[in-house]
């Protein structure tokens, strides 16, 4: 039994490396059914032998990936961008439930963390509403407002691709866009004709017409409802719900009180044969108690009572806060009109004279029901979130931390405070409508990156609060520079007319003082970042003491300049060896700095604090001109060396940037190909735009361009369509990953391969050993670096030749 089941994991393994190398040739490049169909059955064939074994928790994942393919194969249709997060979600949930199989849970990978669905709304099902529409702006922000409350949504911007899928599997609900079709009224028909089929679907219309013609035709179409743009969330959701929800999973609760037991018995068993849940009291007393055990939606009240009449009762019951908005309904003989309006005054809602025709009965008791708990969940909903992103709003969030901090949990406790960077600008050019619609789609990228349990608000108009628990203070300073690239990677739509976004954030850990005097000094850090340019993060004065003595930084950056200016920075070279060994010399540049004593300096240090004192630039033109100097000399002595050069993210200005590279080759009649840039992949990230100009400046010189830090994720290769480089060099952490991570050298073998396809040749650096080496020749890079080639050295003193000859 027991080799049965190592050949059973093994097998798995196998299984799941191939889902995963499918799926990202699926995401990322040529979609082709075959490859999907194929994944599918993968996924299909290991939930069934999951089960066999009985490891549920890999089944479950095995059965969700399953779905999600098979939804996508009957549909025919390319995956939206939505669709593709969820099921790249799926795929490292597989992973990682079979890490915890094979290596335990203590050793397994964290998986994506999945977005959580807010607390209130958490459900054990997640019913799936159709969304038609074709401005696909709005429809991922409507996408994103619904999910957020527990539903699932399948986007479709034509009508007869959603029939198709419909006949496959209906939906809970369709929301349809009215304006769709260039104005055209003529599908609504088409959709209301679904109704018809197999089952009634509710269809609830969204539009920003308010002729009543459009209202007509969506009526006499079927329409449940007719929601107007701009939309309110909390409007369409609680409609979903209304319409959604089964009566008798949520039945309609309806006190009784009357003190004729025949009528109050005949009007109770009228409404539970209609699906309501009934309580009958007879006694006028007993009301305050049964209203707070049995929690009615609504009070059947009968108007003449000996011990306490029907108009004294609904005075009492007004009076009391939490019953003040539960709606009241007399039952009488009682025909006066003096009589009603008085009943109304005192805060009835209705008035049914007996005898009442069931029909009537149902239909008042239900529609004030319908009414008041869509006016309720939107109620309590404007309590907590804001309405534009689905954030918490200020005043909620601010309660929750408080709560938190009175019983902290283990780990630090941080508060991140981000504000939008010239929002002010963007509205203006945009309007308010669709600023809002790119505030809740940037709050969506936002949280890609954060754990279940992290709180999320909008804090004010373009700012945004998170307060985060984890192990370590680093890990909060590394989220917060995660939003920050998060923000400048956000992709604006062309309306934008070239606007970039940036983010200024401030970071601070909850300590010993109050929650709100530290959001107060976080948003001040905020504000210095602001003031200093924005796109950066700004540590809260105590944190920055915690990472760093302030005085310390100083000294850091003192040391810098001064030692720079004394000569005493220096480079050091190391060679970068091709696997099918040409026998040309490549060396990339390693900046090294020592004080007056000759000792070298933490170069981390230096460089963070170049960074934070915005000098980084000087720093790599002072790199930079020393390179190219050894490069003269190695010219004079008769050897070609090219120089792979670091270039830090203040330096990707394409004017200043070609200026300097063409300036110093001039002064040092230097070939271009004698130096390689390699820019950070993260940086990239955060100003393509302005970096998309710099390769075909530089390569106009002769220059070589790089990317570094690149492989953390697949979807890096996605860089390589946007901007012509020749080189890329595979991350650290990927690279020292490949020992005991199979999945990982698939990837980046999968990665090698497409990039050699663009004619993007790849680098691994930081082969220390030979077993490293052993699993990097597996990937197939062109180049390999590190120490078990051969250290940095002051000296360019590999032999390429001899390599060759070996």
């Amino acid at each position: 039994m027991q080799q049965e089941r190592e050949h059973y994991l093994q097998s798995l393994a196998k299984q799941v490396n191939t889902i995963q190398e499918n799926w990202a040739k699926l995401v990322y490049f040529n979609w082709i059914p075959d490859i999907c169909a194929m994944t599918y059955r993968t996924a299909r064939n290991i939930q069934s032998t999951s089960n066999s074994f009985s490891d549920t928790e890999l089944a479950e994942a095995a059965e969700s990936l399953e779905l999600m393919l098979k939804d996508l194969l009957t549909h025919g249709a390319l995956p939206t961008v939505e669709q593709r997060e969820e099921i790249g979600n799926r795929v490292q949930l597989l992973q990682w439930r079979l890490e915890r199989m094979t290596k335990g849970p203590e050793n397994a990978r964290n998986p994506l963390k999945l977005q959580p669905e807010p607390e209130s709304r958490r459900r054990e099902s997640q019913p799936v509403v159709y969304l038609l529409g074709e401005d696909p702006l709005e429809m991922g922000y409507i996408t994103h407002q619904i999910e957020r409350h527990g539903y699932k949504v399948v986007r479709f911007e034509a009508l007869d691709l959603l029939e198709v899928s419909f006949e496959v599997d209906p939906p809970a609900a369709i929301v349809a866009d009215l304006s769709f079709s260039e104005g055209s009224l003529a599908n609504v028909t088409g959709v209301a004709k679904l109704k018809k089929r197999k089952r009634p679907v509710p269809i609830v219309f969204i539009s920003a017409r308010l002729d009543i013609s459009a209202r007509l035709i969506a009526s006499r179409s079927g329409g449940d409802a007719y929601l107007m743009k701009p939309l309110d969330v909390a409007s369409l959701v609680g409609r979903l719900d209304e319409l959604i929800t089964p009566l008798k999973d949520n039945p309609y609760r309806v006190l009784v009180v009357d003190d004729d037991p025949e009528d109050a018995g005949f009007h109770s068993g009228v409404l539970k044969a209609h699906g309501f849940k009934t309580r009958v009291i007879t006694n006028a007393f007993d009301i305050m108690g049964e209203m707070i055990e049995f929690e009615p939606d609504l009070v059947l009240l009968a108007l003449n009572m000996p011990q306490c009449s029907g108009m004294e009762l609904v005075g009492l019951l007004r009076q009391e806060e939490a019953f003040a908005n539960i709606p009241v309904v007399f039952l009488s003989r009682e025909n006066s009109r003096e009589v009603q309006i008085e009943g109304l005054r005192l805060g009835a809602d209705d008035f049914l004279s007996k005898p009442v025709q069931e029909d009537w009965l149902v239909a008042v008791v239900s529609g004030r029901i319908r009414r008041s708990r869509s006016l309720g969940w939107r109620m309590r909903y404007l309590e907590r979130r804001d309405s534009v992103t689905g954030f918490y709003n200020r005043d909620y969030f601010m309660r929750r931390v408080t709560r938190m901090m009175r019983a902290p949990p283990e780990g630090r406790i941080g508060f991140l405070f981000l504000r939008l960077d010239r929002f002010a600008e963007l509205r203006q050019r945009l309007g308010v409508m669709t600023t809002d619609r790119l505030l809740s789609d940037v709050g969506r990228t936002l949280l890609s990156g954060l754990a279940a349990d992290d709180l999320v608000s909008r804090f004010s108009d373009h700012g945004f609060g998170f307060c985060l628990v984890r192990p370590h203070w680093q890990d909060i300073v590394a989220v917060a520079e995660a939003l920050v690239r998060e923000v400048a990677g956000y992709a604006l739509p062309a309306a934008a007319g070239g606007f970039r976004f940036t983010a200024s954030i401030g970071v601070g850990l909850c300590e010993s003082q109050q929650a709100a005097a530290l959001v107060t000094e976080v948003i001040e850090a905020a504000d210095l970042a602001t003031r200093q340019g924005g796109d950066r993060l700004q540590l809260h004065a105590g944190l920055y003491i915690l990472t760093e003595n302030t005085q310390q930084q100083e000294s850091y950056l003192q040391q810098l300049l001064e030692n720079a200016n004394a000569g005493r920075i220096f480079l050091l070279y190391q060679p970068i060896l091709a696997l099918q060994k040409d026998g040309l010399e490549r060396y990339e540049t390693l900046l090294r700095i020592t004080n007056r004593a000759g000792e070298d300096l933490p170069i981390g240090n230096l460089v963070r604090a170049a960074e934070r004192a915005g000098v980084m630039g000087r720093v790599d033109r002072a790199v930079f001109r020393q390179a190219l100097a050894a490069a003269q000399v190695r010219l004079k002595s008769g050897r070609l060396s090219t120089l792979f050069v670091k270039v830090s993210a203040a330096s990707l200005d394409v004017a200043v940037l070609t200026e300097t590279v063409q300036s110093n080759l001039e002064q040092l009649e230097l070939p271009g190909e004698t130096v390689v840039l390699m820019l950070p992949t993260a940086g990239v990230l955060r100003y393509l735009e302005e970096v998309k100009k710099i390769p075909p400046a530089l390569h106009a010189l002769g220059c070589g361009i790089g990317l570094e830090y690149f492989g953390e994720k697949v979807t890096d290769l996605q860089l390589l369509d946007q901007i012509s480089v020749d080189f890329i060099k595979f991350h650290p952490r990927v690279i020292k990953s490949l020992v005991n991570d199979e999945s990982q050298m698939a990837r980046l073998r999968f990665m090698a391969w497409e990039a050699r396809n663009r004619g993007v040749q790849s680098i691994a650096s930081f082969v220390e050993d030979a077993e490293t080496l052993a699993r990097v020749s597996q990937v197939n890079p062109d180049f390999i670096q590190g120490n078990f080639v051969q250290g940095a050295d002051r000296d360019m003193a590999f032999d390429f030749l001899a390599e060759v000859a070996g």
